[in-house]
């Protein structure tokens, strides 16, 4: 295939046919880009035991604001690169692409510089056991040094698949995973490296990736070739990236406090094991929503670049397509989650009754608002990828400031233990009703522009035919 109809086919392909090139790929990269957080918990739980568990779920707030400074670029770039190409203008897109890495290598070498402080300063807030907060603290101090790799890494393989490479970037994901998940079990167990191992292996892994991601530009393989003017830092085009990405961004560090929050309460009403149990469900729930963040993967620059090109019939194909996929996994994940708990939770704790029993109760209820996650999230990455930047940031923090938290506090002081598990249905819930009104709202909007330039269209065939 050359490469002008690698770009074209985003508006020309059949919108199923699209879609699906898309996302399978992106299901298989993200299903093992997930095994990063999955595997780290398999061998911790089996190696180190529940203590390591409640450690890894300590850190992850960390994890998660590290992570969003790769989504503030990868996603935000991905979104405006997609945008360009729709409205055929590839010297944009070449330079939005090189200052996005650009840009992801600068915020990340800041993280290098003062990111372990300030985890460290974080982690004592949350009144841990001392043993508990000194393995933290081990475990965010080598995955911060480790950050560059993560930002440049994830906004390459964005990148990629946005450009119609969407193979490749699997690519870069099952060598990734694979590196990870030779070397944990080295790491941990057979060196007793302990936590510090299972974040060495991570960070090792997501190396590959820039390595992988270098090759495809150096290699010229692609549609957009990076120039080395690509990378002179461009303050408009870096104030576009960060704003269109912020959503994605902020999504992640307020649920990074929303975590670290709901960590201290789990402290207060469950202890040590409440925490162990949480980094369990945590794990299960990234297996589940990865799926999810595919379909948004997939949906992303099909939509971005036909909104961009003005196609808004099919923006509201894709956008039901995507709904109707969703849907139909939901309910079958939803359905062996509620019926297989203990299975689930056993693959990370085995011979453990205790932790079992407070983790498989708190798995059952935590999933059975995942059809309601998973409407919050495609409606915020749809306006995100259609440019309307304050819109997505309105729902990135309506969930965990305007809901969660508050749910949070009034529903552990009433119910406890199992309060803290309903709050994530509960608040999905209402947030889900309010992105259903918004989506129809953009739905009746983008049939009456496309049934306005299906009539200019016709308007014009006629006067050229008379």
């Amino acid at each position: 295939m050359q490469k002008g109809n690698e770009i074209e086919r985003l508006g020309s392909k059949p919108v199923l046919k699209l879609l699906l090139e898309f996302l399978i790929p992106a299901v298989i990269g993200m299903m093992t880009e997930s095994l990063y957080n999955i595997v780290d918990r398999i061998f911790v739980g089996h190696f180190i035991g529940e203590e390591g568990l409640s450690a890894l779920t300590l850190a992850f707030p960390v994890m998660m604001v590290l992570f969003g400074i790769a989504m503030l670029f990868g996603e935000g770039g991905a979104a405006l690169f997609s945008l360009q190409l729709g409205r055929g203008d590839k010297k944009s897109a070449a330079r939005t692409a090189g200052n996005v890495i650009v840009g992801g290598l600068l915020f990340s070498l800041l993280i290098v510089v003062g990111g372990h402080y300030f985890s460290a300063k974080a982690l004592e807030l949350l009144s841990a056991p001392g043993s508990l907060t000194t393995m933290a603290s081990d475990y965010t101090t080598i995955i911060c040094y480790g950050t560059p790799y993560m930002v440049i890494g994830f906004c390459c393989s964005t990148l990629i698949r946005a450009e119609g490479f969407p193979r490749f970037a699997v690519v870069m994901m099952l060598v990734s995973s694979l590196v990870n998940i030779v070397l944990d079990p080295i790491f941990i167990y057979v060196l007793d490296m302990g936590v510090e191992g299972a974040a060495l292996a991570t960070v090792i892994a997501q190396a590959a990736v820039v390595v992988m991601g270098f090759y495809h530009y150096s290699s010229q393989r692609g549609n957009i070739i990076l120039k080395s003017r690509d990378f002179a830092p461009s303050p408009v085009l870096l104030c576009g990236i960060i704003a269109a990405g912020t959503p994605s961004f902020m999504m992640d560090v307020m649920l990074g406090v929303q975590n670290a929050i709901m960590n201290k309460q789990l402290i207060v009403y469950g202890g040590e094991r409440a925490l162990a149990a949480m980094g369990i469900i945590f794990a299960v729930e990234t297996l589940l929503l990865m799926p999810l963040f595919a379909l948004v993967e997939a949906i992303q620059p099909v939509v971005g670049y036909n909104y961009g090109a003005g196609r808004y019939g099919r923006v509201v194909e894709c956008m039901k397509l995507g709904m109707l996929f969703f849907c139909g996994f939901a309910i079958v994940t939803t359905f062996f989650v509620e019926a297989f708990p203990g299975t689930l939770v056993n693959v990370f704790c085995s011979s453990q009754p205790e932790l079992e029993a407070t983790a498989a109760p708190g798995l059952m209820i935590f999933v059975s608002g995942f059809l309601f996650t998973g409407i919050y999230l495609i409606a915020t990455r749809y306006f995100q990828a259609v440019g309307k930047a304050a819109m997505a940031n309105i729902l990135t923090a309506l969930k965990p400031v305007f809901l969660y938290l508050p749910l949070l506090l009034v529903f552990s002081q009433l119910w406890g233990l199992a309060g803290i598990w309903w709050t994530e249905p509960v608040s999905s819930a209402i947030c889900a009703v309010l992105c259903c009104m918004l989506l129809f709202r953009e739905y009746l909007k983008l049939n009456q522009n496309h049934e306005s330039k299906c009539k200019l269209l016709t308007a014009g065939t006629l006067i050229e035919s008379n």
